[in-house]
């Protein structure tokens, strides 16, 4: 009896211990998939905070592109209206298939309009007609009395010697002339000899008076101010100006200068701005000056004891 009993209460031991193990078991996977639970929670709250940021980036991104794409068709109208602008005030009429006609046709009616606004600038400068009004109360005025005066033969005793007669007496007045302006002769007398000295400045320049870029950002100021000062009171038009700086750069700058004034043919004035623009950041910005004095300070040689 007393070994039944202790082998029921070992099998009752070992159920309970079994049925223990398997609530904890139990309980450790419950723990599991809560925990399980909560990290899918917190990665589908994340992954749907990460969607919203790349859908506001792809918004953004989109803008972004709408916003350069309206700057370049900003720029290109701007362009366009400064090349027609340019067009316009050199006289030429634009139109969007050829040039040809509209060119030849320009060119006639500013020849015409030139050769009016000369005739026109001829009359006003000269002088006006002196009119001269001569009264003599002394004429016959009835041709009656004209005739008897041509018929009338004087008799032989009324025809005398003539007398000597002093020339103060009969010393004719000095005529009196209008005073005439006379700044439009003196001006058109120096303008030959103006042309003349301005022609042989200009040669003189060409020849001696500048000297070529050497593409080096450390001289282009200096240079830049010695062409300024040497074309100074020459009156040369933008595209002599543009000539001389494609002849007196680099080889390097006169090709940028060459491209721009290549893009620039109808506009001179705006490929002269836009030659001076690029020379100034391509060679005489701060960075560009700091570079080449880096790469001099480089390039020096060092003095080893």
């Amino acid at each position: 009896m007393s070994e039944n009993k202790s082998q029921k209460s070992q099998n009752k031991s070992v159920h309970s211990l079994k049925s223990s193990k398997a609530s904890s078991t139990a309980g450790i996977e419950l723990l599991r998939a809560k925990a399980k639970a909560k990290a899918a929670q917190a990665r589908a709250t994340y992954a749907k905070k990460e969607i919203e940021i790349k859908v506001e980036q792809a918004r953004l991104q989109a803008t972004l592109d709408a916003l350069r794409a309206e700057q370049d068709q900003e720029a290109a109208a701007a362009e366009a209206n400064s090349l027609e602008a340019g067009l316009i005030q050199l006289g030429f009429e634009t139109r969007s298939v050829t040039y040809g006609s509209c060119l030849t046709e320009n060119k006639a009616t500013r020849t015409a309009q030139y050769v009016l606004d000369q005739a026109n600038h001829t009359a006003a400068e000269s002088p006006a007609p002196v009119q001269i009004e001569i009264n003599n109360p002394e004429l016959p005025l009835h041709p009656s009395v004209v005739k008897q005066e041509m018929n009338y033969v004087a008799p032989e005793s009324e025809v005398c010697e003539p007398q000597s007669v002093s020339f103060k007496q009969f010393a004719p007045l000095a005529p009196v002339l209008p005073k005439m302006n006379h700044t439009h002769n003196s001006h058109v007398e120096t303008q030959p000899t103006y042309d003349l000295a301005k022609y042989l400045a200009r040669s003189q320049l060409i020849t001696t008076g500048l000297t070529s870029f050497d593409d080096q950002p450390m001289n282009y100021w200096a240079w830049k101010s010695s062409f300024k000062t040497a074309i100074t009171g020459l009156d040369l038009s933008a595209g002599e100006e543009l000539d001389l700086l494609v002849r007196y750069l680099g080889k390097n700058s006169s090709r940028q200068v060459k491209q721009m004034k290549a893009v620039n043919i109808r506009c001179p004035e705006a490929g002269l701005t836009m030659a001076w623009d690029r020379l100034e950041e391509v060679y005489g910005s701060p960075e560009a000056v700091e570079q080449a004095l880096f790469q001099k300070v480089e390039s020096f040689p060092k003095i080893t004891p």
